[in-house]
């Protein structure tokens, strides 16, 4: 589950760095998707805390 986060986590960051050289409508869509991808990250990181399987190496 640690692998599913961090992986939206790049993903975020993918698209987030793919939306620095756009503008207009292409821009926007990106937006879109960035919210998306987020919105998923937050999910799945508060699914990841809520069931405790974190140890300290982790």
């Amino acid at each position: 589950m640690v692998k599913a986060v961090l992986a939206k986590n790049r993903h975020a960051v993918a698209v987030r760095t793919g939306m620095r050289p756009t503008t207009g409508r292409e821009r926007a869509t990106l937006g879109e998707r960035l919210k998306t991808v987020c919105a998923q990250c937050a999910d799945s990181a508060t699914g990841l805390l809520d069931s405790g399987p974190l140890t300290d190496e982790e």
